[in-house]
């Protein structure tokens, strides 16, 4: 849909074509988790434990340059970030990160960080960008 459209009632930042939508994830932890021990396997998150290979998205670190999207893997100590956003090229403008369990599920997050992005040492800074139910218009 054009972003002239009068009916559409997607603010542009929510419209999938103009962003990139990363893999959604299944937890986001909105406060600071103790890395990198605080996503293995069986740790806990918004309630909600832990899997091999669930893809936690972290907005809440006291370190911003922390924050991102990581992947649980076996063994102690073994999360790492996520292979679609883990170097300088994978942070797109504006790219959009789906949320799909724990209680922020439903809920889309983005990026709003400006580039050039460096892995690890720039501060990757997220807004909640979830639309509100669409309000009809009178013609």
């Amino acid at each position: 849909m054009p972003l002239s459209d009068p009916f559409d009632n997607t603010p542009p930042e929510l419209n999938a074509s103009l962003a990139e939508v990363k893999q959604p994830c299944r937890i986001v932890a909105v406060a600071n988790v103790a890395l990198p021990g605080g996503l293995d396997s069986g740790s806990t998150i918004d309630t909600n434990t832990l899997l091999v290979g669930d893809r936690v998205f972290l907005v809440g670190q006291s370190l911003a340059s922390a924050n991102g999207i990581y992947v649980v893997n076996s063994g102690s100590g073994n999360a790492a970030r996520a292979a679609d956003a883990d170097a300088t090229v994978d942070f797109t403008p504006g790219f959009i990160v789906p949320i799909y369990g724990g209680t922020h599920g439903g809920r889309r997050w983005q990026l709003a960080s400006t580039p050039p992005i460096n892995v690890g040492t720039s501060p990757l800074v997220f807004n909640e960008i979830t639309p509100t139910p669409p309000v009809a218009k009178t013609v």
